[in-house]
């Protein structure tokens, strides 16, 4: 199955740099395609205009190339 993982690098509540680690060793022998996006300033609830507008902006390019 397909995986899209958006991270922003200020999020305080999950560790950034320890989880995209996990997903990214969890998916190793996954055949689908796995993305992996890091927003350096992003934050756990995006609350950045310019960051929201990324998110939204790739995962609507992600479910149309999916789906």
């Amino acid at each position: 199955m397909p995986l899209l993982h958006i991270h922003g690098g200020k999020d305080e509540v999950v560790s950034a740099e320890h989880h995209i680690e996990i997903y990214k060793e969890s998916r190793e022998k996954e055949t689908a395609k796995s993305t992996f996006i890091f927003l350096p300033e992003g934050d756990h609830w995006f609350t950045q205009a310019g960051d929201r507008k990324i998110l939204l902006q790739e995962t609507s390019k992600w479910f149309k190339n999916v789906l």
